[in-house]
């Protein structure tokens, strides 16, 4: 028998939760309306716990520097790979 996989969203249906399945989907395996299947079903992530994820502080300002910051960034990356070629390259810095 043929098989398919896909990731689905569950949605609430009156006073149940299921599935969509477009007629594409279907058709490609031979199901119509009425027929019997088999349905594994496993979550596709777990929730996040964003305690305990990682931040910067970069500022009450850091929203309106975003460009500022990625560059200072950017720079700080260029000058890390130019350390390791052994080369010198521009300071890093805000220039404020």
């Amino acid at each position: 028998m043929d098989s398919t996989h896909a990731v689905k969203r569950v949605v609430a249906w009156g006073n149940s939760y299921g599935i969509r399945l477009t007629k594409a989907e279907l058709a490609s395996l031979g199901i119509v309306p009425g027929s019997e299947v088999e349905v594994k079903i496993k979550p596709t992530r777990k929730n996040i716990d964003w305690s305990k994820v990682a931040t910067l502080d970069l500022g009450g300002d850091a929203s309106i520097r975003h460009d500022e910051i990625l560059y200072e960034g950017y720079l700080w990356e260029e000058n890390r790979k130019a350390k390791e070629a052994g080369k010198r390259k521009k300071k890093v810095g805000r220039g404020r």
